[in-house]
This record gives structure tokens, C-alpha cells and sequence, in this order.
């Protein structure tokens, strides 16, 4: 450090010495902040300093702000009823650091219970979990009492009082006073309830059964169904039991009674009424008899009657006996009739005797065993055939053209379908071959039918079904209707999708390019970039090419366009835009010259620049030219040297003089 430095920094510790000897130190003294909220303190005696002779009293809680550290402190602790302070020597003061501090225990602690505590009356206490603050004890209602049970806790220093009330209880229904205590009352005996066990004793009524009750487990229970026992029963005593009922002949017992048979029924003596239900034997007829008045009667000749009827029921009748066809009455009985006669049903046995008739058969029957016989099916023969005489035969029916065997009946074939003469009716069913058309045909009212020119239709249509259609051929995009058909379009011409063929022959649009597309292979192709083309090419035509942009003076090329060069550049005219990107060259001013907006400007009078500014960059600007006073005396003077700036020398020699000076001191 210079001697210059050390001298400066004597100087300032010497002021900060002087500064501080000066002015001092007296730091604030803090206050200590609000003490004893919800610690249970009753009051508190206070004073602001070690010379206070009179306290403050607080009652609960010491403010804030008020005691300085260092300075206050408090005595006298006496604690909130139920509290209790174990250190009454102790002192609160405000610390050195604005808190407050204890010299011993500065708490109220809740007091404990003096012992267990003293039941009210009614009331049974059980064992407590102790005696400090917050112990509890179960209580319960004493004997005679009643109500909830519960605890009792030691709060402030005292016991509180049960939650709950015992009131005196009276006895119950089947309770009576002994001792002035509520006994049950002895099984089989009753009381109704309301004794009151602190007056004298009651005492129970013994129970007494009515009729058909039994004693059991001295209680009286009804007799089962079908059983009785006189009343009288003590229930206080021993079980009793009931007698059952005993059935009689022809009785049977319904829901545990005895009841009579119905007449034509019978059961034996013997069933307990105390049982299941019985029931009666009806009394049941036999062949060919009758019920009256719930007896068996046999039928009279010539009607018979089936066995089973049940004699407990309503009167039965026999039935006449009545032949049936081709049977006839011979001594009240049906006979056959001879083969080949007959004789309609009804005929009624219990009559006189009847005959048969010969049996003619009808129309599409024949003979077999003098029975008249259906003809097979597909079969007929003429009505008149005798039964009686010899058998027959029936002729089968042969189906004509276009006719099928449908359950041996001869059908015509369905539209559309065909089937050669001859089938027999009376062989299985046969079948009508379907119409199938060929490709390129339709149904129309069950016939084959060409589609339309211009129209198609698969092949393999069913004649029986119902009616098809064609479906007309639709052209592609860039196709014409010629004769029905679709062609292609000629190579650059194009027509949209949709001519329908069955319709007049249609045409295709030659493609007209647009500006900048020439024509290739008969295809509107986009200039190549850089080559322009005037719209109006005929694609159809021959192939046509597009003229490359040539650029002007002052333009270049990029991206195949011909873009202005910047200002301050140039470029001779003719790049073609076709070909690669070219630039501008920068203008570059000459000697005197200067740049403004981009051009080369010649200097002032009186002012220079250098050659070379880019005219493509900012603006300059020219300097004076400065004009030096001509030569005085001799061509050696010394104002070569120095020429007009004579003062610099004695600054020289006093720079000299300052330096050999520091070497010294030094």
C-alpha cells in the first residue's frame, strides 16, 4: 500500500473511534408478551421493576407490551377453584430475551378427589380407576331401583353426580314382594304386576285348568285334538294328561273328531281321535248293476252297466244296450251281420229282434272281403259294387302334360315350369322342372325375355319366381356410349362418369391446359419452374413446351424466379430462370465517394473518403479535408517535429521531475 493509502486509513479508524466514543451504545429494552391464557390462574401480583412497591393484580392473563426484560416480574400465583399451585415460592419474570421465565414450577395443576365417592340412595358404586383428576367410578342402580348404568368422574378436585336416575322399581307381571325383594312366583302360579317391595309381601294365585287342559311343566296346555280331561288341573303340581277318543263302527275321525260314515260307506270300530284323519270304505257295485238309494241292484235284461259305482254317491242307471253298425238285436242281444250287409247303429237290445241289409259301395270304392274299401289314392271306380259278391279293383289315374303327382292327385305344373305326360297318380309325388333363363335375359310374367342393348343381367333366373329386371350399364369416367357400348375416350380428351349404354351414342371434351402447362403424351403437364406457357394448349394435339423467363437488368435468380436485387447491387439482364440461382454483385463507391440510400454519392467540396464503401450497407459520410499552414524558415525546422503543439514539451520535463522525486522517497 502507498503511503498515500495508509495515511487515508489511520484517518478513518481514528473517526470511528471518535464516532463511537462519541455516541454511545443504549440498546431498547424488549417487552415480554402476553402470559397465562387458559392456565387456569385466578390472579396474579406484578410489578413493573425491582422497585415497585404496589402490585398489579391480573385475573387470569398478564398483557403484552407492558413488563420490560430484565426489569418486571411477578408473584402470588393463586390458581382458578379446583387448581392447585405445588410451588408458592415461585417467581415470573421478563428474561434478556423478552420471555417469560420461571424460578420454580409456575403451573395450577387440577386438584384430586379426597377418596371414593359416597353412593345417593339407590345408587351401587363400583371400583374407581382412582382418585386424580379425571378417575372415573361405575354406578349401577341399587337392588329395587332402576335405570341406566353409568360413570361418575373426579373433576376440580370433587366427584360429579351420576348422568342418570334410579328410581324405585315396582315388580312384574309374575312377580310378588318377599323380603321387600320382587321374587318370581312359583311355575304354575301368577301375579299381575305392580307390587310395590317396600311394603309387606304378596304372595301368588296358584293357575287352575279349564276343561280338555292338561298340566305340563305347570303350565296348562290344551288337550291334543281328539283328546279330552275334565277341568280342575292344579298347574302348581305335577303333569297331567289328557284321555284320547276312541271311534265307533262305521265313524271316521276329521280333524281329531269321530263323525258317522255317509250312508254306502263303512269303517270299522277302533280310530283314535287323536290321530291322523280316517276315512270310510264306500261300498262299490259290481258288473252290470246299479245304484238307488246307496244300494247295489242288478240290471235289467238287455242294458248292462260297468262295475265300480260308488254307493255313497247319488242313483246310478243301467244303460240300454244299443248295436252298433252292421249288427243286429237277436234274443236282447247285438249280433254280427253276414259279410257284405249292414245295418245302421242304434238298434236298442231290450227290444224286439232286428235284421241286416246288403251292403252297396259308393263311388271310388271297391270290393275286398265284402267290404266296401276306399281306392288307393290316384285311383277311382264307378259307384254300385254289391259287398256281398266277389272283390273289385280300382283303375289308377295317368296325369297329362304339364301336370304333377301331388298327393296322388294330378296338379298343373306352376308357372314357368314344365313336366311331360304321364305320371301315375298312385306313386309318389313328382315334381315340375323350373324355367331357367340365360345370360343377358329377364322374367316377365314367368317367360325369358332378352335384357335391352345397352343392359345385362346374369344368368340363372327362375321363370317361377316373380318378375327381374336388367340393369342398364353405366360408363366410367372418361368413356362415351357408342352403339350401346362404352368406349374410351381418344388420348386427351375426357368425359364424366355416368352415360347410361342403353341410350343415344355420347361424346368426349378435348382437355384445354392452363397457363403455365404444356402439352406431354397428351397430358396437361406443369411447366417446369422458371418456363411459362399461355393457356389454350389441345391436349388431343401434338406435344407442345414451355418458354424459360429470362430475368431483366438489376434481377436475380432464386428458386427459379426472377427476384429485384437488393438495393445498392446490380446484375446484367438475361439469367434464365430455369436454371441454378444466381446473385447481385454490390456496388462499390469510389475515391470521394459516399453511401446514401443505397447509392454512391460524390463528397462535398472540401471533404474525402477513401474507395471501397458497399453501397449495399448503411449510409457513410465523407470527412474534411484538413489544410496544414505552409513551412517557415529553413526546411530543417524543428516544427517538422513538433509543428503547432509546442506545450506538450514542458508537460514532458514536469513528468520527468515527478518520477526522479518518487525514486527518492522511495
Amino acid at each position: 500500500m502507498s503511503h498515500i493509502g495508509k495515511s487515508a486509513a489511520r484517518w478513518l479508524g481514528f473517526a470511528a473511534l471518535v464516532a463511537t466514543i462519541t455516541l454511545g451504545s443504549a440498546p431498547a429494552r424488549a417487552f415480554c408478551p402476553s402470559y397465562g391464557t387458559g392456565m387456569n390462574y385466578a390472579s396474579i401480583d406484578c410489578y413493573l421493576d425491582y422497585m415497585s412497591m404496589t402490585p398489579i393484580i391480573y385475573y387470569g392473563t398478564i398483557p403484552g407490551g407492558v413488563y420490560r426484560e430484565d426489569e418486571s416480574y411477578c408473584l402470588n400465583f393463586v390458581c382458578a377453584p379446583g387448581y392447585a399451585s405445588p410451588d408458592f415460592s415461585a417467581m415470573l419474570y421478563c428474561d434478556s430475551m423478552g420471555s417469560w421465565s420461571c424460578s420454580g414450577t409456575c403451573t395450577c395443576t387440577e386438584l384430586p378427589c379426597s377418596g371414593a365417592p359416597v353412593a345417593p340412595t339407590g345408587y351401587v358404586y363400583g371400583t374407581c380407576s382412582g382418585t386424580i383428576a379425571g378417575s372415573t367410578c361405575p354406578y349401577s342402580c341399587a337392588t329395587g331401583y332402576a335405570g341406566p348404568a353409568g360413570l361418575v368422574e373426579c373433576r376440580l378436585g370433587a366427584w360429579t353426580a351420576p348422568g342418570s336416575a334410579c328410581v324405585v322399581a315396582l315388580c312384574g307381571v309374575d312377580q310378588y314382594v318377599l323380603n321387600h325383594v320382587c321374587t318370581p312366583c312359583a311355575p304354575g302360579s301368577t301375579r299381575p304386576a305392580g307390587d310395590d317391595p317396600a311394603g309387606a309381601d304378596t304372595a301368588c294365585a296358584a293357575t287352575i285348568c279349564g276343561a280338555d287342559q292338561y298340566v305340563l311343566n305347570h303350565v296348562c296346555t290344551p288337550c291334543l285334538p281328539g283328546s279330552t280331561r275334565p277341568a280342575g288341573d292344579d298347574a302348581t303340581f305335577g303333569n297331567t294328561a289328557c284321555a284320547a277318543t276312541i271311534c265307533g263302527a262305521d265313524q271316521y275321525v276329521l280333524s281329531h273328531t269321530c263323525v258317522a260314515c255317509a250312508p254306502g260307506s263303512t269303517r270299522q270300530a277302533g280310530d283314535f281321535a287323536t290321530g291322523a284323519d280316517t276315512a270310510c270304505a264306500p261300498t262299490i257295485c259290481g258288473v252290470n248293476q246299479y245304484v238307488q238309494d246307496h244300494a247295489c241292484l242288478d240290471c235289467p235284461s238287455g242294458s248292462s252297466h260297468a262295475a265300480g259305482d260308488d254307493a255313497t254317491g247319488g242313483d246310478t242307471n243301467c244303460t240300454d244296450t244299443f248295436c252298433g253298425a252292421d249288427q243286429r238285436v237277436e234274443d236282447h242281444l247285438c249280433v254280427a251281420c253276414a259279410p257284405g250287409s249292414t245295418r245302421p247303429a242304434g238298434d236298442n237290445a231290450t227290444g224286439a229282434d232286428t235284421s241286416c241289409a246288403p251292403t252297396i259301395c259308393g263311388a271310388d270304392l271297391f270290393v275286398l272281403a265284402h267290404a266296401c274299401v276306399a281306392c288307393a289314392p290316384g285311383s277311382t271306380r264307378t259307384a254300385g259294387d254289391d259287398a256281398s259278391g266277389a272283390d273289385t279293383t280300382c283303375a289308377p289315374t295317368i296325369c297329362g302334360e304339364n301336370q304333377y303327382v301331388l298327393a296322388h292327385a294330378c296338379v298343373a305344373c306352376a308357372p314357368g315350369s314344365t313336366r311331360t305326360a304321364g305320371d301315375d297318380a298312385t306313386g309318389y309325388d313328382t315334381t315340375c322342372a323350373p324355367t331357367i333363363c340365360g345370360e343377358n335375359q329377364y322374367v316377365q310374367d314367368h317367360a325369358c325375355l332378352d335384357c335391352p342393348s345397352g343392359s345385362s343381367h346374369a344368368a340363372g333366373d327362375d321363370a317361377t319366381g316373380g318378375d327381374t329386371n336388367c340393369t342398364d350399364t353405366f360408363c366410367g369416367a372418361d368413356q362415351r356410349v357408342e352403339d350401346h357400348l362404352c368406349v374410351a375416350c381418344a388420348p386427351g380428351s375426357t368425359r364424366p362418369a355416368g352415360d347410361n349404354a342403353t341410350g343415344a351414342d355420347t361424346s368426349c371434351a378435348p382437355t384445354i391446359c392452363g397457363a403455365d402447362l404444356f402439352v406431354l403424351a397428351h397430358a396437361c403437364v406443369a411447366c417446369a419452374p422458371g418456363s411459362t406457357r399461355t393457356a389454350g394448349d389441345d391436349a388431343t394435339g401434338d406435344d407442345t413446351t414451355c418458354a424459360p423467363t429470362l430475368c431483366g437488368a438489376d434481377q436475380y435468380v432464386f428458386s427459379h424466379t426472377c427476384l429485384e436485387c437488393v438495393p445498392g447491387s446490380t446484375r446484367t439482364a438475361g439469367d434464365d430462370a430455369t436454371g441454378d440461382d444466381t446473385t447481385c454483385a454490390p456496388t462499390l463507391c469510389g475515391a470521394d465517394q459516399y453511401v446514401l440510400d443505397h447509392a454512391c454519392v460524390a463528397c462535398p467540396a472540401d471533404t474525402t473518403r477513401p474507395a471501397g464503401d458497399d453501397a449495399t450497407g448503411d449510409d457513410t459520410t465523407c470527412a474534411p479535408i484538413v489544410v496544414t499552414d505552409p513551412p517557415k524558415g529553413d526546411d530543417c525546422s524543428c516544427r517538422a517535429a513538433g509543428g503547432q503543439n509546442a506545450p506538450a514539451l514542458p508537460l514532458l520535463l514536469m513528468l520527468g521531475l515527478a518520477f526522479i522525486r518518487f525514486r527518492r522517497r522511495r
